[in-house]
């Protein structure tokens, strides 16, 4: 995941998130003037937890979340704790990123 974030940015540097009561993003891609994008990436789709995402859009409320699952066979969007989410395979993660 992390090389093709790398490989779509053409930056070594992808941040991640992490409060002090452990709510995390995995990664975060914030453009230059834009709304920051938040991406977690799961093995399984239904081990996505949106917790931590939900801890970051209170403070930072624009932008695209997305969810990068190993399991999927085909992208989709769900409504998730509040959250739209595209859901995305692996190959799927350079067209996401700006």
């Amino acid at each position: 995941m992390l090389n093709e974030l790398h490989a779509a940015r053409q930056q070594r540097d992808v941040p991640y998130w992490r409060t002090k009561t452990g709510h995390e993003v995995d990664f975060v891609i914030a453009p230059r003037r834009a709304a920051p994008m938040a991406i977690e990436r799961k093995w399984a789709q239904d081990a996505f937890d949106p917790a931590g995402m939900l801890v970051f859009r209170r403070s930072y409320p624009h932008g695209e979340n997305v969810l990068v699952a190993a399991d999927l066979k085909r992208s989709s969007r769900r409504h998730i704790g509040g959250l739209d989410v595209p859901v995305v395979g692996l190959t799927h993660v350079a067209a996401l990123v700006p």
